[in-house]
C-alpha cells in the first residue's frame, strides 16, 4: 500500500528532497487554511545540512537561490497555482478590486 508523498521505484537523493520539501508546503498550506479564522499563524520549519543549499552568493555577492531554494520555489508555485486559479471567486473578486484602484491612479 502507498501512501501519500511515497516514492516508488528507484530514485535520487534530489528526487526524495523535491518529495519532502512539496509534502511540507502542501501540509504548510491545509494547516494554514484551517487556523487562519481562528487567528493562529503557521510556521513550517525545514532544516536544512548546508545553507548553501538554499541559497548562495555569485561573484558580485548577489544573492542566487542553491538546489533546494530552486526546488522550493518551482514546488510552491506549481501548488499555489493548484490552489488559486482564474476562477476561483477571491481571486476574482480581489482581481476587480485592484483594477479599480488602479484606474483610479492610473
Amino acid at each position: 500500500m502507498n501512501y501519500r508523498g511515497d516514492v516508488v521505484g528507484d530514485v535520487s537523493e534530489k528526487d526524495m528532497r523535491r518529495v519532502q520539501i512539496r509534502e511540507i508546503i502542501k501540509s504548510h498550506l491545509e494547516k494554514e487554511e484551517e487556523l487562519f479564522n481562528r487567528g493562529i499563524k503557521t510556521l513550517s520549519l525545514f532544516f536544512i545540512d548546508e545553507v548553501a543549499k538554499y541559497h548562495q552568493y555569485d561573484a558580485d555577492g548577489e544573492e542566487i537561490l542553491g538546489e533546494y531554494g530552486q526546488i522550493f520555489e518551482q514546488e510552491y508555485n506549481d501548488i499555489v497555482n493548484e490552489y488559486i486559479t482564474v476562477f476561483d471567486a477571491d481571486y476574482i473578486s480581489g482581481k476587480r478590486e485592484y483594477m479599480k484602484v488602479s484606474e483610479d491612479y492610473g
